[in-house]
């Protein structure tokens, strides 16, 4: 009984133990300052992502990433309200 009990005490304090730590909470306002990116589509060698940002103005734009980079390089802009591009395909890498 003693070693059943000491034993699950051991694995409990274990558990504690392992548990990771918490994580700091991320304000509100930072969700605000992320880009509005829609659409995202990865390219035949999966390298490079393209998708439509959201600009200043309330138009879309057209960006190239690499993946995993949060460095958007934009190749194309839509100017006028209709102007439309509904998904991007790529064509090759």
């Amino acid at each position: 009984m003693r070693r059943t009990c000491f034993v699950s005490m051991l694995l409990l304090f274990a558990a504690l133990a392992a548990r990771p730590a918490v994580a700091e909470q991320l304000p509100v306002k930072d969700f605000a300052n992320l880009p509005m990116l829609t659409s995202p589509t990865v390219s035949p060698d999966g390298k490079h992502i393209a998708t439509k940002v959201l600009n200043s103005d309330g138009y879309y734009d057209i960006a190239v990433a690499k993946f995993g980079s949060s460095k958007l390089a934009v190749i194309a802009k839509l100017p006028n309200a209709i102007d439309r591009i509904d998904n991007l395909v790529w064509a090759n890498d």
